[in-house]
């Protein structure tokens, strides 16, 4: 039997998985690499058998088993020349026509699969989607052939799903031509393509010309044009030559098109009459002719104009963080501000590296995301032009589309559609199709404004079809720019993931290369930028009394909020309440009252702030964020059914219009608001009206209306009753009494406004400012609409208790704590959309208290609490009742798991975490024990009597029962300038010498602590070179073995010295991680580095057995040591020590992938492993979360935990709709089930 064989396919299942499916163009292309080394190694072992075959690779014999002098692992040019060997005697693949076309797939994998033998700095020689698609679809070909035809197995499935994505292709197509005028011609074609022509017959390519013919249709006939297409100048001959051309061939016009340029003279020679069937263009100009984007920049001009972008524009910075390309850890931020030229400047490098990724803005609202946009189009094509008027090659085009007016159901064809016919009026045959042409080309920037306005109102899925909706149009030539305010993501990783195209949730995405999103976050004004703009509207002593308000600062640092606050200006300086709702009525109200002194107005200020409220929730409630003209009559009409006669309806219409904030936006009519945030502020005003909760201070607005009988003593109203006006038998409206507060209106009103849809952070943010929630009868106003929601289903009460209860909690995250919320409807209530920067008390974070909440026979439908530690011991759900509740699509949250160890004597596993440490009871994983302690790393000591466990900048030691501290060391301080993290002091692992009862403790900085338990003091410290994670002690107690990224040492400890040490150069975009453990019983450390594992001999100071494992870094022995483990992320690799050999490999995904599917991506794979003294059990956490038992003979699971907060005593009883493997794991994390 042999071992060789599956695990070679192991490996090629692995990189072949990578491949397909990989992001990074270089990564795809090693991954193909690899596999097609592994498939050499597969057929070599194959034909040779495991011995003789392992010795060929390595490069020790021949391959007629005679011994090599100086044995080098062999490369991969040499591996296909061995299995590709044609000799008798030698020879793998026996059919002469199959090798050379296996010899040619492995070539091209070995050439075309290298990133080395790309040029980055030569465009034509880039690594782009044809390499890329070259070699995935050799990949496919090789796979088939080697599984089918070879092994005669049938595909896996893993790799089934892809290979089907990628056709079989001719020997041709991989080794198309790819010259520059290849190119043009296929350019131009395509371009024709697009249009909708047809082509003749002729077709003729030679070194330095292009000629083909293609077919117009004009007025009721198709002309016939022949197309010569050079790369140099078009010269005078080329014009005479054309022109015997087109009498050849019967064209009745001849076109001459370059992609370089025309002379002078030949453009003076085409116009004169004797030519003017000839025409001379460079391609711009033939595309220029075809479509007129004039109509489309005039738009542009005008909103520059409209918005007095080209006065009041201020530069923005930004911040772009760095991830490591692997481990998707924060490396590093780059911000980009005056000094280094704005976002601005950034960008226009970014246009002009055609390696870069495609960008995402992203910002809180009103931080100038729009204005940017336009500022930076309107850049563009004012450079556009300019090129145009000088012919010399033009810039791409910027496409700027504003998504909120594709805001429901998004099909990219249409967007782009409605973008050339409907919003520019760009007249172009087949536009779709065109578009998608010059997109390929690189004629165009993409720039989409307001990803967050398309998808504000829709699930998780609708806004990650609709991102991969844009992403459909993307090309490898494209340049994209998508902007998105920061709270359309509850969380900014998910932002991240979804733009790095890594969120799909959905198999019709597997095809095709996925674009990648850098992420630029704008970053507030500064205090300096803030005062340049103020000083363009009011002078240095008001400036100073606004810098006195932090709070009016806080909002000036969004751009938007200038012109407000300086139409706030009288408010502020009287010193009356400033937030943001106050902002927005101050100035909005400053607005209607000028337009009223300057009788530019005669509807009241009341009837202004119905309108607006009124049309408001119109535009929020059906999507739509604009209102033609035509439709002002009947929506007045609606509103002021008996306040608004026939004759006067113009003069209401025009007021409306124009004395409000509405703007015009395009020429046929359409009007908007002047931002979206202004919908949200009449929004929100108009629910807390509606609520009867709204502060006096905005109600004042409200009371100034006409036809009031100032004789009555005010009086409180629903808003139906206050706006919606009678009248008399003579006609007249009815005078009432002045409005003194709004009252709550009738529930079936609140369930179809205030109840519709569940509230949005923005409308949550404004309405919670216009209410005094520090006010009991506010409150009781509030939870009384509760209690009459009691009993009611979904459908007779929507999300309106949902939104009181969110209202409720932005204003005190505890506001429920041992409330009474059974038999209500809470769908939806989400911890994101009421995250507030203010906390009530320091201990709280972000999330709700719902400690001794009941929440019997309640609808929770999609809610998300968040489940975090409260002091040392509580959940923010502990004592919480959900008995019968309907928990359907509810979020419970699993959270990190680090590090575990087997404390056999005890029959419990120790589990640490960044969050909590645990006592587990090994049959059962119920949790024992367990404390809110930082403890990434844990340590058996004295014979499992107590433990070890991390903190920062110290480490602390507990009794293994009861979880009791019993010492705390603290570092001292080190430096190591050449440390990965010379001043972070977060203990790492550690190792406990029984005999000298000394304690080594890694530490980041670089250094290894020796702590003298008995005497409780530092005795000493070692020195690594970069940093160090993990430890082992040898069975004797004389050597000590460190290993972290880029390096593994081990110390002879009697004189503290380095004995051996492997030493890799940093390199912050790969990070190479060692590891390495003493077998119990003997000298011998096993060594991994990610590419192989080594034992190497102490006593002879050799290395005694290689064997090559990828990606492998997690070590474990059985007691004896006769069983070592070891793991990458989706193998167990069984080791027989004593024989040195490999006798199991259990595939990760197939034993747990089915369990583990719930809370985790199958990709994050082992984390941690123990292994039991016997070597019969495995215990291991996985996927980050899950800590998984494993049966190594049986290849099964004996049991399984999900890290879980506290749940002591939550009652989850009879719960309906919730997964029956979650029953166990909240019971396993102290939750009551019956």
């Amino acid at each position: 039997m042999s071992f060789k064989i599956p695990e070679k396919i192991s490996d090629i299942s692995v990189n072949s998985i990578q491949a397909f499916t990989g992001n990074n163009k270089e990564n795809i292309l090693n991954d193909a690499r690899k596999a097609g080394e592994a498939i050499c190694k597969l057929l070599i072992y194959s034909h040779y058998g495991d011995s003789l075959g392992e010795n060929i690779i390595l490069g020790k014999v021949d391959c007629n088993g005679n011994p090599i002098s100086r044995p080098v692992e062999l490369e991969f040019w040499e591996l296909i020349k061995v299995t590709c060997k044609s000799n008798s005697v030698n020879v793998i693949i026996s059919h002469k026509g199959t090798r050379n076309r296996i010899k040619a797939y492995l070539e091209l994998l070995r050439t075309h699969g290298n990133p080395a033998s790309h040029d980055p700095n030569n465009f034509d020689d880039k690594i782009d989607i044809r390499h890329v698609n070259v070699v995935k679809t050799t990949l496919s070909n090789l796979l088939t052939w080697l599984f089918i035809d070879y092994l005669h197995y049938q595909l896996p499935d893993k790799l089934a799903q892809y290979i089907k994505f990628y056709s079989e292709v001719s020997e041709s197509a991989i080794s198309a031509s790819d010259s520059r005028l290849s190119k043009f011609k296929i350019n131009l074609q395509e371009w024709f393509k697009a249009l909708g022509y047809e082509f003749g017959h002729i077709n003729i390519e030679d070194d330095d010309r292009v000629i083909f013919v293609v077919k117009i249709p004009e007025r009721r006939k198709i002309i016939d044009v022949l197309v010569y297409a050079i790369t140099t100048e078009i010269k005078v001959e080329h014009i005479d030559y054309v022109n015997s051309l087109i009498k050849n061939y019967d064209c009745q016009e001849g076109w001459i098109i370059t992609d370089y340029t025309v002379s002078n003279a030949a453009k003076d020679f085409c116009e004169t009459e004797e030519q003017s069937d000839i025409f001379c263009y460079n391609f711009d100009e033939l595309i220029e002719e075809t479509i007129d984007f004039s109509k489309y920049f005039n738009w542009i001009e005008a909103q520059i104009n409209d918005k007095n972008i080209d006065e009041h524009y201020v530069q923005l910075a930004c911040e772009k963080v760095e991830l490591h390309s692997k481990t998707k850890r924060f490396m590093a931020k780059s911000i980009y501000n005056e000094s280094n030229g704005w976002m601005e400047g950034y960008i226009d490098i970014w246009i002009e590296d055609n390696q870069k990724e495609h960008i995402s803005i992203l910002g809180e609202f009103g931080t100038g995301k729009t204005w940017f946009t336009l500022h930076y189009t309107w850049r563009l094509i004012k450079k556009y032009k300019e090129a145009k008027a000088k012919r010399l090659p033009r810039p791409r085009i910027p496409i700027f589309i504003q998504l909120r007016d594709f805001s429901k159901a998004l099909s990219v064809e249409t967007l782009i559609s409605d973008f050339f016919f409907r919003k520019h009026n760009i007249e172009i045959m087949g536009a779709f199709n065109a578009f998608k042409q010059l997109n390929k080309m690189g004629k165009l920037i993409l720039i989409f404004d307001g990803f967050d306005e398309m998808a504000d109102k829709v699930d998780k899925q609708k806004m990650v079809d609709n991102f991969w909706e844009i992403a459909s149009i993307i090309d490898r030539n494209s340049k994209v720019i998508l902007t998105c305010r920061n709270e359309h993501f509850p969380q900014i990783k998910e932002g991240r993931s979804l733009l790095n195209a890594e969120l799909r949730e959905s198999t019709k995405y597997l095809s095709g290369e996925n674009p990648q999103f850098e992420i630029l976050q704008i970053l507030k004004l500064s205090d300096d930028q803030i005062k340049k703009i103020l000083i363009n509207y009011t002078d240095k002593k008001t400036i100073n009394t606004i810098f006195k308000n932090d709070e009016i600062v806080d909002l000036l640092q969004r751009p938007i909020m200038t012109d407000l606050i300086i139409d706030a200006l009288k408010e502020i300086e009287e010193g009356r309440k400033i937030d943001l709702s106050r902002i927005y009525l101050y100035a909005i109200v400053r607005k209607m009252e000028r337009d009223i002194k300057q009788e530019r107005t005669f509807t009241s200020l009341a009837d202004k702030l119905y309108f607006l409220c009124e049309l408001s929730w119109e535009m929020i409630s059906t999507d739509k964020l604009l209102i033609n003209y035509k439709e002002f009559p009947d929506v007045i009409k609606n509103l002021f059914k008996n306040k608004v006669k026939d004759a006067e309806l113009d003069y209401w219409r025009y007021d409306m219009r124009g004395q409000t904030i509405l703007i015009i936006d395009e020429e046929d009519g359409n009007y908007k608001p002047a931002h979206k945030s202004f919908l949200e502020f009449f929004v929100a005003y108009k629910f807390a009206a509606l609520l009867g909760v709204l502060s006096k201070d905005f109600i004042k607005v409200a009371q100034k209306q006409t036809n009031i009988d100032e004789s009555k003593e005010s009086e409180e109203y629903t808003w139906n009753e206050y706006f919606c006006r009678q009248l008399d038998s003579n006609g007249r409206i009815i005078e009432v009494a002045k409005l003194k507060l709004f009252k709550t209106e009738k529930l079936d009103v609140l369930i179809n406004t205030v109840g519709k849809s569940i509230f949005s952070k923005a409308i949550l943010d404004l309405i919670k400012q216009m209410i005094d929630m520090d006010n009991k009868l506010i409150q009781n106003i509030l939870l009384e609409v509760i209690e009459l929601c009691k009993g009611k289903k979904f459908e007779q009460v929507n999300y309106l208790v949902s939104n009181i209860v969110l209202l409720l909690l932005s204003y005190d995250k505890s506001f429920f704590k041992g409330r009474d919320l059974s038999n209500l409807c809470l769908r939806e209530i989400n911890i994101q959309i009421g995250e507030n920067k203010k906390d009530i008390d320091e201990l709280y974070g972000n999330y709700y208290d719902f400690r001794g909440t009941k929440f019997e026979n309640s609808d929770l439908t999609k809610c998300d609490f968040d489940n975090c530690v409260i002091g040392d011991y509580e959940s923010n759900l502990t004592n919480a009742d959900f008995k019968n509740a309907n928990l359907a699509d509810f979020q419970f949250y699993p959270f990190q798991l680090d590090d575990l160890f087997l404390n056999e004597k005890k029959n419990t596993i120790v589990v640490g975490s960044c969050d909590d440490v645990m006592i587990l009871d090994a049959d059962t994983f119920n949790v024992l024990k367990r404390i809110n302690k930082v403890a990434w790393r844990v340590k058996s000591l004295n014979n499992d009597d107590s433990f070890v466990h991390s903190g920062y900048g110290y480490c602390e030691i507990r009794n293994a029962e009861n979880l009791d501290l019993i010492y705390e060391y603290k570092l001292s301080t080190q430096m190591n300038k050449s440390a990965s993290e010379p001043n972070n002091l977060w203990t790492g692992g550690f190792e406990y010498a029984n005999k000298s009862n000394l304690l080594f403790v890694a530490c980041n900085n670089s250094y290894i602590y020796i702590y003298d338990i008995k005497s409780r003091k530092e005795i000493g410290t070692l020195q690594c070179f970069y940093s160090t994670d993990s430890l082992s002690l040898s069975f004797d107690e004389k050597y000590l073995v460190s290993a972290s990224f880029y390096e593994v040492i081990i110390w002879e400890l009697e004189n503290n010295k380095k004995i051996y040490f492997n030493k890799d150069e940093r390199d912050d975009q790969y990070f190479r991680k060692y590891n390495a453990k003493f077998h119990p019983k003997q000298n011998i450390v096993v060594i991994t580095d990610e590419r192989k594992v080594t034992f190497y001999d102490i006593d002879s100071s050799e290395s005694i057995y290689e064997y090559k494992l990828e990606d492998c870094w997690n070590i474990d022995f059985s007691g004896d040591g006769s069983i070592l483990c070891i793991t990458n992320r989706e193998q167990i690799y069984i080791f027989d020590f004593n024989m040195r050999k490999l006798v199991k490999i259990i595939d990760y995904e197939k034993v747990a992938g089915e369990l583990l599917s719930m809370y985790a991506q199958l990709t994050e794979g082992i984390n941690k492993i123990a292994l039991s003294s016997d070597g019969k059990v495995l215990y291991l956490i996985c996927n980050s979360k899950y800590l998984i038992s494993i049966d190594l003979e049986k290849e099964c699971i004996i049991n399984k935990y999900l890290h879980m907060h506290n749940l002591r005593n939550c009652n989850y009883s009879g719960v309906k709709n919730m997964d029956i493997e979650l029953n166990k794991y909240l019971i396993q994390n102290g939750a009551i089930i019956d």
